[in-house]
């Protein structure tokens, strides 16, 4: 522990005098120190001590700072009697330029910016502005209230944040909610107060010696009388609330090895103080000082706890204050000292350490804990603010698998690693600074300022309960003197309670741990290592290392040229033992404490960081500066490792200097054995003289012998190796690895090392086939006695009864007289022997081969006889010249006695009878081994044989194996059956197609796909059968269910396939005219079926806008759809079932929303000819209403004439229409008034379609219901889809044998010319001469010439057939183009027309024609569609 000095900083008036400061207080996160002088406060950064702000508020002294843990609100109070509570607000200056914290250059431009004139000395402030990095905290009054006398002192509540200050008469508390003060009167001056850290208890420290404990309602509860002196300071411990923030870890350093101990501060910028352990963390104590010069622990009820310290001269304490983690406090006095106490272990531990801060001309007024680090800060009387850096070092030493720690400054944890993993441990608390800490077997040495104390391990805890013995025992009364030692549970049970007297048993029963008080050495001595042997203390002076007896008479002493940086005892007999020293100029010596003289062993050109020596004192590692482990042979060193003696109680004799340095390896007669780089610590295995372990750089490394390294990732330092467990120390933690050590198995046994390896495998980190690989590599060694300890081991008695047996098999042949020696017939022996033994270890393959090298094949085909491996046994025979009848007829026998029919089987096989192998395995129901033999042997096999298994896989089921018979018998028509019956349709299909057997499989799957609800799938294997009676039963039925359940999409498209089944069912080479019979009915219904599948799309689409009007079709294309219904409403297409008056009513609804109202008027009047439901009926009438409205009233409305009655039902001409709702010739007719029509809306009459053939304008709805031109009679081409009619003109030629491969072939332009000189087109200019629709054609397609069909252009001539084959009697349909800009495009699979860009959408997201789902996109591409 020692404390080094970050900054401090003088504080003088404008005159040169200092000025006391009486208070100072961090910002809750440790970035910033507030210092009271005078009435300001001086802003400090953490950091580096610059000024960075100077707040004025007070008019008088400031006494007291605080803050609040929250880290939102600072208060400040003094003599003006006046508490102000500032805001504290923190900022990024990156983001927040203009919040630039005030920070003069100089201590003088602070003097002069500072209204109380404080001057810092010159010099004392440099640096940019912002000093304290880019956030800035700013502090900005906002409340204050006062009291009738000066305030003496102030406390946040943590918790609540309720302010106490505390004045000569009262005290009062602020709550920060009702932004109101309460006060409370009190019989003495208040000097110092406290809240606990729960914030549910108050101490107040009065000036008359007594300090009152109240709740947190201020109301007193009780009180703690510490005399007359005044309380001047006194804090609650802050460590139950710490316990959850505070970071403890430590960054421990090098330890260099088994007993050496070294101090290691901890990592910059982190907590290296592990606070005292509590008996209970939720107690809160209370730490009083007064001036009576005392230090005292106190419960919140008012006991106390342990007994009150004297601060001695440290003077009368002024000044308190906890480090953030709890357990420790910093005391200032009058002496001008700031001393660090422990007050830890629930207040049983309260000891003074030593001094941080040492100022002795002065007071030292305040001193204050950062809350986040261990910065302390101090304040004097002479006007001096200074922070200082408290580190912490971990002490600890280890031997063994026993380790040894401080913990708390105070106390020492001693802890016992066994080989099950399991950890005991027990607490030493010694109430005094502990130094220095080291462990020998079963004694620990602790170094305390003024002596040196050696506890010695009880052997268990009931010889301790008893007073048991031992040396040192003598001269200490009963068990209580005895005992130096607190029980503790095991790890991990989360209790540090103290042991019940009489208790000798840890948690589980296991015996406890107990250490006790041996000697007590009287030695104040400053060092920098300590170890402790058998009978002595060793300390490392510089370079001079001391022997102490435990009576602390000096026995030696050894002078040596360089510092001694690393000590360690590495064994030997008790008095006698040998030390280990690495020196800083490289040397490594060895001390024996018998012997006077130091024997140097080998030098380093790098200070030595750590050394080890094996446990046969044979093999010597070092490991340097340069991060190299170099090991060294010691056999060579000419008895270095011997030692010697000494009869003189104390010898100081100089170390021999040798000569030369620099940076090469040399040692006194060592040989370099090997080298390894990236080492910071070693350690040999304290039970194997060759395993070695280095780790650095976050690896750790296994290394046995010279064999390669094995390596691991690991943070930490290796500081033992015991067996299979590893030590590492990683910060403040020691941890127990578990080394697997096989690989190092393996590397000895490789090499044949069996001593090392039987070694390795005892340390207990191998597993049973770890030992059974070791026993039986050594058994095919012949090392018969290694192999049993192997095989007793994993307890195999197999393997013992045949080790037994070869033994002596062994010594029979190879130990007698005969073939003593290296003579031939003793290597046939020894080689006859180890055949044997690969024949028990399973290696046969070798053991033959020795049979056969040695001249006895007979006996490897009997090896291979006996293990019914025959075929090797056949192939040794063959090769060797011996009879196989034998083989054969012992396997025969075997397999007789053992009734194994397929091994018999086999055995058929190998002589080729595959009749007879059958017939076994049938018998014995080998279905998979009858599986094999066909698979592998059945083309050799006839067919009766072949039909024998195919009637047996029959049998059991084995429809595969079937597969595979008949396939070999050429079977196909029971194959196709076979895959038929067990519904392995592709397999059928498969076969059915390579072998034209289609119709054995397409009825069946039609069936098979009919219970899978598949009815397309069905319907086509009708057709393909050739059924095409079941085929229409099936589509009809289909079609019904679909309207039935009203579904009118799936509807649509069963009609439309209904209409190619009947196509389907006509002839293909019999014009429409010839049919007759069946045919014609087919060749009707497939036009009707046709045109249905169109309005029941159309309908789809209506009735979904009727049931939910948020449509994804656009209102155009809907209204289209329901003109197109309104025109087939009373036509024979109507498919029966379908209701009307949804046409109706749709028709309606979409004119008016579409801005048609004559189109209402005329879908109203279709709707009076049905009966509506009610709603339906108001909405009609009320649309009705309003298009009249719209239209501006009838004429002569004001003679009482309405809406014209419904046309007569008598028929109507082509080229009637229904305009407007009114027809004016049947009113005319029925004698009634004339109705005049008001003009028609623009946006209605842009709707009527126009006929491309003639270019006259159509009305919306058609009187006849058929959709042809007014004019010309043309029929309109309607889009699917969208309904709107495309600009295509159906034509067909006069001439049957009119030929279309004359379209275009015209050279010579005919017909009139325009006015403008461009020519006229030819459908247009046919139809001009010839009128309506063509020669002699009244109601059907424009009939052409040939003369005209060669002058159509080729790109305006649209061909569709009407499906994938041609049919006479349903010819494809010839369309011509009358605007070659419109792009048509026909869906291949139904041949309905769409506008191409609609086709190419319903593909992309429809995935084909919403009818035949047929995917042109995908067939021919957007770019060809």
């Amino acid at each position: 522990m020692r404390s080094t000095e970050v900054w401090a900083d003088r504080l003088l008036d404008r005159e040169g005098t200092p000025q006391p400061v009486h208070a100072l207080v961090w910002t809750a996160d440790g970035s910033r120190l507030l210092a009271a002088v005078g009435g300001q406060i001086l802003v400090y950064a953490a950091a580096d001590g610059k000024l960075l702000d100077t707040l004025r508020a007070h008019k008088d002294v400031i006494y007291s700072l605080a803050a609040a843990a929250a880290g939102n609100q600072l208060a400040s109070a003094g003599a003006d009697k006046t508490v102000v509570i500032w805001n504290v607000t923190a900022t990024n200056a990156a983001d927040d330029p203009a919040a630039t914290l005030r920070s003069p250059k100089d201590g003088r431009a602070a003097a002069k910016a500072a209204a109380g004139g404080l001057v810092k000395p010159a010099g004392a402030d440099s640096g940019d502005a912002n000093g304290a990095g880019e956030v800035q905290i700013t502090f900005s009054p906002s409340v204050k209230f006062t009291h009738t006398d000066s305030v003496q002192c102030l406390a946040y509540n943590p918790v609540t944040g309720v302010l106490c200050s505390g004045t000569a008469s009262d005290f009062g508390l602020w709550s920060p909610e009702s932004r109101a003060v309460t006060k409370f009167k009190i019989s003495s001056k208040v000097t110092c107060c406290s809240w606990s850290s729960d914030g549910q208890f108050l101490a107040l420290g009065l000036y008359s010696g007594t300090v009152s404990l109240r709740n947190k309602l201020g109301e007193e509860t009780g009180t703690i009388d510490r005399g007359s002196a005044p309380i001047w300071a006194l804090q609650w411990s802050p460590t139950a609330r710490s316990r959850l923030m505070a970071n403890t870890s430590v960054d421990a350093q090098r330890t260099g090895g088994a007993t050496a101990v070294k101090d290691s501060p901890a990592k910059k910028g982190q907590p290296a103080l592990k606070p005292a352990a509590s008996s209970n963390g939720a107690d809160e104590t209370l730490v009083i000082t007064d001036w009576q010069q005392t230090v005292s622990v106190y419960r919140p009820t008012g006991k106390q706890v342990g007994r009150e310290r004297a601060t001695g001269a440290d003077g009368d304490p002024i000044g308190l204050s906890h480090f953030y983690q709890g357990g420790y406090a910093a005391v200032a006095g009058t002496s001008g000292t700031v001393a660090l106490w422990a007050v830890g272990g629930g207040g049983e531990t309260t000891a003074r350490i030593g001094a941080l801060v040492e100022r002795p001309d002065t007071w030292i007024w305040s001193v204050a804990m950062n809350p986040a680090s261990n910065l302390l800060a101090w304040a004097t009387q002479d006007g001096v603010v200074g922070v200082h850096h408290v580190l912490f070092h971990t002490v600890h030493a280890l031997h063994r698998n026993r380790y040894v720690f401080r913990t708390g400054l105070t106390d020492v944890v001693v802890q016992h690693f066994d080989a099950a993993g399991e950890t005991r441990q027990c607490r030493l608390p010694c109430r005094e600074h502990v130094k220095k800490v080291a462990v020998y077997h079963d004694k620990v040495a602790l170094q305390l300022p003024s002596r040196v104390v050696v506890y010695e391990m009880v052997a268990d805890g009931a010889q301790a309960a008893l007073g048991g013995g031992g040396a040192g025992a003598a001269g200490m009364g009963g068990l209580t003197s005895m005992l130096a030692a607190i029980l503790l549970d095991q790890p991990g049970s989360g209790s540090g309670d103290v042991g019940a007297a009489g208790t000798h048993q840890q948690a589980g029963g296991k015996p406890a741990l107990v250490y006790r008080i041996r000697d007590k050495i009287d030695l104040a001595l400053e060092c920098n290592l300590l170890v402790i042997a058998s009978r002595h203390i060793l300390f490392c002076i510089e370079r001079t290392l001391k022997m102490y007896d435990f009576s602390g008479k000096q026995e030696r002493e050894w002078q040596l040229d360089s510092m001694i940086r690393y000590i360690k005892v590495v064994g030997g007999p008790p008095g006698r033992e040998a030390v280990l020293l690495g020196m800083r100029d490289g040397w490594t010596y060895q001390v024996f404490l018998d012997n006077p003289f130091p024997v140097p062993l080998v030098r380093h050109g790098f200070p030595v960081r750590c050394v080890d020596i094996n446990r046969t004192r044979t093999r010597l590692a070092v490991v340097d500066d340069s991060e190299t482990c170099a090991v060294y042979d010691l056999l060579g060193a000419g008895g270095s490792s011997s030692s010697g003696g000494s009869s003189g109680p104390t010898a100081v004799l100089r170390s021999p200097s040798p000569a030369g340095g620099g940076a090469a390896m040399r040692g006194a007669g060592l040989e370099l054995v090997y080298q390894e780089p990236n080492a910071a610590s070693v350690a040999w295995n304290t039970d194997h003289d060759d395993l070695l372990c280095f780790s650095g750089r976050d690896m750790v490394t296994i290394k046995a012998g010279s064999y390669p390294p094995l390596q691991q990732p690991h943070q930490g330092f290796v500081v033992g190796f015991k067996g299979a467990q590893l030590f590492s120390l990683h910060q403040y933690t020691m941890s127990v690895l578990d080394v697997p050590l096989a690989t190092c198995l393996y590397q000895y046994v490789e090499r044949k090392e069996w001593h090392r390896a039987f070694m390795v495998a005892c340390l207990g980190a191998c597993t049973d086939r770890d030992w059974d690989a070791l026993g039986g590599a050594a058994l095919e060694d012949l090392q018969f006695d290694l192999a049993r300890r192997c095989y007793a081991r994993v307890q195999n008695h197999r393997m013992l009864t045949h080790i037994a047996s070869l033994a002596a098999q062994y010594a029979a042949t190879v130990g007698n007289g005969n073939n003593n020696g290296n003579t031939a017939a003793a290597a046939a022996a020894r080689d006859l022997v180890r055949a044997n033994v690969l024949a028990v270890r399973g290696n046969f393959a070798a053991a033959a081969d020795l049979y056969v090298g040695r001249g006895q094949p007979a006996r490897a085909v009997a090896m291979y006889t006996d293990l019914m491996m025959f075929e090797y046994a056949l192939r040794l025979a063959r090769e060797n010249g011996l009879p196989e009848d034998s083989i054969l007829k012992h396997k025969a026998a075997l397999l007789k006695d053992r009734n194994d029919y397929e091994a018999a089987a086999d055995t058929y096989l190998q002589v080729g009878d595959l009749a007879q192998a059958v017939r076994l395995l049938v018998q014995n129901g080998a279905v998979e081994r009858l599986a094999l033999v066909v698979q592998a042997s059945g083309d050799k096999m006839d067919a009766a044989t072949l039909a024998q298994c195919a009637a047996f896989f029959r049998q059991r089921g084995k429809t595969e194996h079937v597969s595979g018979v008949l396939r070999r018998l050429g079977d196909w028509k029971a194959l196709v059956q076979l895959h038929v019956a067990g519904d392995d349709f592709d397999a059928a299909f498969a076969v059915a197609r390579e072998h034209r057997l289609e119709p054995l499989v397409e009825l069946p799957y039609a069936q098979y796909l009919l219970l899978r609800d598949d009815f397309a799938g069905a319907q086509a294997c009708f057709a393909r059968a050739g059924r095409m009676d079941l085929s229409l039963q099936l589509v009809r039925k289909m079609l019904d269910n679909a309207l039935a359940q009203e579904c009118y999409l799936d509807a649509a498209r069963c009609a439309w396939r209904l209409a190619m089944v009947h196509r389907a069912c006509l002839p293909v080479a019999t014009p429409a005219d010839e049919l007759a019979g069946e045919h014609r009915d087919h060749l009707a219904a497939f036009h009707l079926h046709n045109t249905r599948a169109d309005v029941l799309y159309a309908f789809h689409h209506v009735a979904q806008y009727v049931g939910d009007p948020f449509t994804s079709l656009p209102l155009p294309t809907l209204l289209a759809m329901a003109r197109f219904l309104a025109a087939h409403i009373h036509r024979p297409e109507w498919v029966p079932g379908v209701p009307r008056e949804t046409v109706a009513y749709a028709l309606v609804r979409l004119a008016r929303e579409c801005g048609a109202p004559r189109l209402t008027l005329d879908a109203a009047r279709i709707a009076a000819e049905f009966c509506l439901p009610p709603a339906w009926q108001g909405t009609v009438d009320v649309l009705r209403l309003l298009a009249m409205a719209d239209l501006g009233g009838l004429a002569g409305s004001s003679a009482g004439i309405g809406v014209a009655a419904p046309a007569p039902a008598s028929p109507t001409k082509p080229g009637t229409a229904v305009a407007g709702g009114m027809v004016k010739a049947a009113a005319v007719a029925n004698g009634g008034p004339q109705l005049t029509l008001p003009p028609m809306p623009a946006a209605e009459e842009e709707m009527q379609p126009i006929c491309y053939a003639c270019s006259a304008t159509n009305p919306l709805l058609f009187a006849s219901g058929d959709p042809r031109c007014v004019a010309c009679a043309a029929p309109f081409v309607f889009a699917f889809h969208s309904f709107d009619p495309l600009p295509l003109i159906e034509f067909r030629v006069a001439d049957p044998a009119g030929d279309l491969a004359l379209v275009g072939t015209a050279t010579a332009k005919t017909g009139a010319s325009s006015a403008s000189g461009e020519e006229e087109d030819p459908m247009l200019q046919y139809l001009s001469v010839h009128g309506g629709t063509g020669t002699g054609a009244a109601t059907g397609p424009v009939l052409v010439d040939r003369e005209t069909l060669a002058r159509f252009p080729r790109a305006q001539v649209h061909v569709v057939p009407t499906g994938e084959t041609d049919v006479a009697s349903v010819p494809a349909r010839l369309f011509y183009r009358a605007l070659p800009d419109v792009a048509v495009a026909t869906c291949p699979g139904c041949a309905r027309a769409f506008h191409a860009d609609e086709l190419e959408y319903l593909n992309v997201v429809q995935g084909g024609c919403p009818i035949c789902r047929h995917d042109a996109l995908a067939e021919v591409g957007a770019d060809k569609l």
